[in-house]
């Protein structure tokens, strides 16, 4: 179906404004907010020493204060001491579980619901986004894309859109987002929202009681190199 039938669709149901409720929305579980690893192998992205030198720094310790090992299915680095176990993330190793939540459809569902809005933003209204879109969806997902959209539009509401948008067709929306927008702008968006503090906390922390920090070994500004995450988790 071309993109003027179905705006002719929403337009013929959106006269009868007694049929668009909020209850099309109201059963929809809240997308997870919680970090899932993935099983794919990532290479290093800096040197052992480095991310050793960044838990270090932050906790003002030695060598002998802790134990490190490499998670090689997740691409993760993990630290025990004091018996509290904690990951330790290099800026490239977020670049990538980011691109990897944009790109792939199984990694799309886990994006934190806040941090999707944001990326998001009203690229629902956006032609472009539609014409793409429609090449991946079939008749049925379709009349969830319309029922999502006659919301919105009767709410003022973008997380409406995104609210209705069942399991199943969201990773295809999400991943159809950096095929309209720069894919290098969304993943550093996404990048700043998990490295904020207080979203980092939330989102990437495994303990109610942890931390999250974020560590520049360097005093060299335009140097991404040297730039790490630290976030408690809950098992070493």
């Amino acid at each position: 179906m071309k993109l003027k039938e179905a705006i002719a669709r929403i337009d013929k149901s959106a006269a009868n404004k007694d049929d668009v409720h909020l209850d099309a929305v109201s059963n929809q579980k809240p997308k997870s907010k919680i970090m899932k690893v993935s099983t794919k192998t990532k290479n290093k992205s800096a040197n052992t020493q480095m991310y050793e030198d960044a838990f270090m720094h932050h906790f003002k310790c030695k060598k002998e204060d802790y134990d490190f090992k490499h998670e090689s299915t997740g691409g993760y680095f993990k630290f025990k001491k004091d018996g509290s176990s904690y990951k330790v993330l290099s800026n490239e190793d977020l670049r990538r579980y980011c691109e990897e939540k944009l790109t792939d459809e199984d990694e799309a569902l886990f994006i934190p619901f806040p941090m999707l809005l944001e990326i998001a933003e009203d690229i629902h209204t956006d032609e472009r986004f539609m014409l793409a879109l429609m090449n991946k969806i079939n008749t049925k997902e379709l009349d969830v894309i319309i029922k999502a959209l006659q919301l919105s539009g009767f709410y003022g509401s973008a997380e409406i859109f995104w609210m209705a948008i069942s399991d199943e067709l969201l990773p295809k929306c999400v991943t159809t987002i950096v095929e309209v927008f720069d894919k290098k702008c969304c993943v550093e968006e996404l990048m700043g929202l998990y490295a904020d503090e207080r979203l980092g906390l939330e989102y990437l922390t495994e303990l109610k009681d942890g931390i999250f920090a974020s560590i520049k070994l360097d005093d060299n500004e335009l140097s991404e190199d040297d730039e790490f995450l630290i976030f408690t988790v809950d098992m070493f």
